[in-house]
């Protein structure tokens, strides 16, 4: 009998060397996926298939990237679970194995919402541990990051296809490395993504999962926006080597909505207004493509589930976005902060999140360090006031439904203690201007070629 893991699970032979030139195939695949600048991405971590084993002899199996569980799976409505309060509540041993360790702390999100930030300081504070890749493991993009759940090129197939590649994930985290045994996969992209939590309810054993603590924190949506916005023109302008080939290279969510072009080597890239109307416009088309007058929700289902639309403007949707994660986990464990009002009372905040994640006292800093904010001199700080009016009539439907949902939640006692009883309803502080403006590196699209 061969030795089992503890997800309950077969560990892979290593006498079937066969198996190999497959596994490289598949490994090759999904860090593209991850890194798609880097196509020869796992060299970075050693040779495939050397001397010492390469990537090691996982066996997967390949399935459509779109697949929704069986609601027989996949209860709708999670059982209630109890106070997450206590530290006592988390057993941090008992989530590893001959094979890794099963973070029991998630923070999903949102994207440019200081998740960064918040890691580095509980990275130094508190003692928890990131992803570390190694040979047979998947390939994280990053010690803070994983992009294991929202990641098409792992095999998923079913609650049983996905625990047999269970150490694909695990062998990220290793006690040996953590004196704590206390894990964080701290990928903001799994909040929006359509898929992350049906996979993570399928994926993770059903003797842990209770014990998994997620936190999003969520930004006012057009500051958010603006924000990613300059990330990636940061990203592109700061690349030394940057072509159209690099660029073209990248996943979906990745790219701008209109295409860059190039002027003398270098990347031109679409000002902010001309985004932000091409998002729109896709984003309310495939709205109205589920049918003119169909409640919100259905057209967001739409639009999500067959992955019609990749842009911007979703991760901002914060409503359907924790309505998709309620479906899987249950709300006692998901803890929603806002990002403002993080940063208005920072101690308040750590003193909240070291409580439902059971961690020790956290320091009582008054603020944490500026990371990710790509501050070069093209960084866009205002923008004109039509697109500005624009967004926030977009967002607003969406915000009203999210302040009308945590209210239920609240009423209702289904969310986490230590969360606020009232999130208060975003300001936008985005400022603008009647002119027109860009940031240096960026140019103007005619519309006519929209």
């Amino acid at each position: 009998m061969g030795k089992r893991t503890h997800g309950g699970n077969r560990a892979p032979r290593r006498d079937r060397p066969e198996a190999a030139p497959k596994m490289r195939e598949v490994i090759r695949g999904v860090a593209s996926r991850v890194f798609p600048e880097n196509r020869n991405f796992p060299s970075r971590f050693g040779s495939v298939g050397g001397a010492h084993g390469g990537w090691g002899l996982v066996r997967l199996q390949k399935m459509p990237a779109q697949q929704e569980a069986s609601p027989a799976l996949l209860p709708s409505t999670p059982a209630l679970l109890p106070s997450t309060s206590s530290a006592g509540a988390f057993t941090p041993e008992a989530s590893c194995g001959d094979e890794g360790c099963w973070p029991s702390m998630y923070l999903v999100g949102a994207q440019k919402a200081s998740t960064t930030a918040l890691f580095q300081l509980l990275r130094t504070s508190s003692g928890i541990c990131g992803a570390k890749a190694r040979p047979g493991s998947f390939p994280a993009a990053s010690y803070k990051e994983v992009h294991f759940f929202d990641n098409d090129g792992v095999p998923w197939e079913g609650a049983e296809g996905a625990r047999a590649n269970a150490s694909l994930y695990t062998r990220l985290f290793r006690r040996e490395e953590c004196a704590s045994r206390r894990f964080l996969d701290a990928t903001p992209q799994y909040q929006y993504s359509w898929h992350a939590p049906m996979r993570m309810r399928l994926f993770v054993p059903e003797t842990w999962r209770s014990r998994v603590r997620m936190i999003t924190i969520l930004r006012e949506p057009l500051s958010r926006d603006l924000s990613y916005y300059n990330h990636r023109v940061d990203e592109n302008l700061q690349r030394s080597n940057w072509t159209l080939g690099w660029y073209d290279g990248l996943v979906p969510v990745q790219k701008f909505c209109l295409a860059p072009t190039v002027h003398r080597g270098r990347p031109r890239l679409p000002r902010y207004e001309d985004e932000v109307r091409c998002e729109a416009e896709r984003w309310n088309g495939c709205l109205e493509s589920a049918g003119v007058g169909r409640p919100l929700r259905e057209q967001y289902e739409h639009c999500m589930a067959a992955g019609r639309y990749h842009g911007s403007i979703v991760r901002g949707v914060y409503a359907m976005h924790l309505a998709r994660w309620k479906r899987y986990f249950s709300r006692q464990q998901i803890l929603v902060l806002q990002y403002e009002e993080l940063h208005a009372d920072l101690p308040g905040h750590l003193a909240r999140i070291g409580s439902f994640w059971g961690l020790a006292t956290l320091p009582a800093v008054g603020a944490m360090a500026e990371s990710n904010a790509h501050e070069g001199g093209h960084k866009l700080r205002q923008i004109d006031c039509h697109t500005r009016s624009m967004l926030l009539a977009l967002f607003r439907p969406w915000n009203d439904m999210l302040y009308e949902d945590l209210g239920r939640d609240a009423a209702a006692h289904a969310a986490p203690d230590v969360e606020p009883r009232r999130f208060r309803p975003f300001d936008a502080t985005v400022g603008c201007t009647d002119r027109k403006v860009s940031a240096r590196g960026v140019i103007r699209v005619d519309p006519s070629l929209m």
